[in-house]
C-alpha cells in the first residue's frame, strides 16, 4: 500500500519542534514561514487585545483557527467544539480528498492535506481527524 505521507519541515534550520500550526500554514499556502510566524504572532496580540488572556503562544491552535477565519477558509466536518475523532482517519480524508489543500485538526495537532498527501514532519496517517479547513478545492 502506497503511503500517503509525505515528509515536510519548512523550519529554515530544519528543527523538529512544536510547530504544527506554521507547518500546515505553509504547506497549504506556500508563505515563508517566518512571514505565518509573524503573521501568528500579529493574530495572538489582536486576540490579546480583545482579552484572551488565556492565549500563551501564537502556537495556539485559537490563533490559528483565527488566521483561517480571516483568510475566509471554510470549516468542514465536525462544527460544534466537541474534537469527535472515530470516524475518520488522515488516510482516509487524504484518500476521499486526492485534490485539494486543507487543513485537518487531529488530537492536539495540525497536519496539511495537499493533493491526497499529508504533509507533516512524522507519519500521521493513522491519527483521527476531527475537522478540517478547505484552503482550495
Amino acid at each position: 500500500m502506497e503511503s500517503v505521507w509525505k515528509p515536510y519541515n519548512p523550519h529554515p534550520k530544519k528543527k523538529i519542534v512544536a510547530d504544527c500550526v506554521k507547518r500546515t500554514v505553509c504547506a497549504v499556502t506556500g508563505w515563508d514561514y517566518m512571514y505565518v510566524q509573524r503573521m501568528l504572532n500579529r493574530i495572538k496580540n489582536d486576540l490579546i487585545a480583545q482579552g484572551h488572556i488565556e492565549i500563551q503562544s501564537f502556537q495556539s491552535r485559537k490563533v490559528g483557527i483565527e488566521l483561517c477565519r480571516r483568510m475566509g477558509w471554510e470549516r468542514i466536518g465536525n462544527d460544534d467544539d466537541h474534537e469527535c475523532y472515530d470516524e475518520m482517519t488522515g488516510v482516509l480524508f487524504a484518500k476521499s480528498h486526492p485534490t485539494g489543500k486543507y487543513i485537518l485538526q487531529m488530537p492536539n495537532h495540525w497536519v496539511a492535506c495537499v493533493n491526497g498527501q499529508l504533509w507533516d514532519t512524522y507519519d500521521t496517517s493513522q491519527k483521527g481527524v476531527a475537522w478540517a479547513f478547505v484552503v482550495e478545492r
